[in-house]
Order: C-alpha cells, then sequence, then structure tokens
C-alpha cells in the first residue's frame, strides 16, 4: 500500500517537460520594483504582451501582464504590469495615457506615484487623474488625491512644495491643478502660503 501511495505521488517528469513553456526574451534588462515615492517614468516601448505563473499545483494562477522597457532617474529597466479591469487600476491608468496619445505609450513621460507595501501598494499616475471622460467633481478629487500625494512625499524628504513646481511637473492646466489646490484647502488638507508654498496640514 505504501508503495503504490508513493508511486502516485511521483512526478512524471517527461509530462512535466512538454509542459514547459518557453522563457520570453526580455533583453538584458532588470525588472524595475519601485518601491514609496515619486518617480518621472519615460516609456521607451509600446508593450509586450506576456503571461506569468504563480503558485503550484492547484492554487497556479496564470496573470495577463505587459511588459514596459522604461527610463526612471537615468536608468533602463523591464517594467511588468498586470492587467487591470478598471480605470483606477496601474493598467487603467496607462490605458488612459495611451488614449491620449493616439493609442500609443511609446515615448510618454509619466509621474508616477508609489504609496503603500506589498499587496496594499497603491499606483497613481498624475497625467491619468485628468481624464475628461470623468464626472469632472470626481475628476478634480482625484487629481486633488493625487498632488496631495505628491506634496506629502516631497515634504517626507523635507522639501517644500510651490505652485510653480506642480505647474512645471504635470501636464495638467493651471486652472485645474489650482481647482484642486482650491478644494484641498477647503477640506482644510493644506495651507499655501503667500509665496505659493503649500504646506500639508
Amino acid at each position: 500500500m505504501e508503495t503504490t501511495d508513493r508511486v502516485k505521488k511521483e512526478i512524471d517528469w517527461l509530462k512535466e517537460a512538454k509542459n514547459l513553456q518557453e522563457t520570453p526574451d526580455f533583453g538584458e534588462l532588470e525588472w524595475w520594483k519601485p518601491s514609496e515615492g515619486r518617480y518621472i517614468v519615460r516609456i521607451l516601448n509600446n508593450g509586450v504582451p506576456y503571461k506569468s505563473e504563480f503558485g503550484i499545483g492547484e492554487r497556479a494562477r496564470v496573470l495577463d501582464k505587459i511588459r514596459l522597457e522604461i527610463e526612471t532617474d537615468n536608468e533602463r529597466w523591464n517594467w511588468g504590469i498586470t492587467k487591470g479591469k478598471t480605470r483606477k487600476s496601474l493598467y487603467g491608468q496607462l490605458c488612459t495615457i495611451a488614449e491620449k496619445n493616439e493609442g500609443r505609450l511609446e515615448k510618454t513621460k509619466i509621474t508616477l506615484l508609489v504609496k503603500g507595501k506589498g499587496k496594499d501598494k497603491e499606483y497613481i499616475i498624475l497625467e491619468a487623474i485628468n481624464d475628461e471622460s470623468e464626472k469632472e467633481e470626481n475628476s478634480l478629487k482625484r487629481l486633488a488625491k493625487g498632488l496631495l500625494s505628491y506634496i506629502g512625499l516631497k515634504g517626507e524628504s523635507h522639501k517644500n512644495v510651490k505652485k510653480e513646481e506642480l505647474y512645471n511637473t504635470f501636464d495638467i492646466s493651471e486652472d485645474k491643478i489650482d481647482d484642486a489646490l482650491d478644494l484641498l484647502e477647503k477640506e482644510d488638507k493644506i495651507s499655501i502660503e503667500l509665496d505659493g508654498t503649500i504646506v500639508v496640514l
């Protein structure tokens, strides 16, 4: 009985070898795994689809992903993005950027905010927040949230942010940035000094 159980549990290596897939050629670039912070990211290609398998046996699942080649802080990387299903997902935000650029991501520049760690990690692409198809009120709230995250991250590194920096950093109209800052002031989340310095409360 013990011998039969052991034989049933043994792996059929020939069968396993047939199920192996070719490893996609992603070049020699390392994979980018951003930690919390703010990044200016240049996207260098339009994305290459691939599948990634996680887990083993019955718990294994296959994720549809996209590989982007990017540059940030003068270094080139591979960046793996899981295909999401909502506009708020990182994938959905990249779709918004592509829509604004005639259906392409190649040669675009984004400002990426990364908050949290592990499964709680949140990605915000500031240029994707300003989505005209979204109701204006929701769009303004999302823009305000993104700007507050940006200002907060800069504050953690002891750098003051002025309105002028926001105007120069983001591809969003000054009026919309001002509206979002006004909303944050009304909600007592920030105050703006006379010289334009923004203070998080």
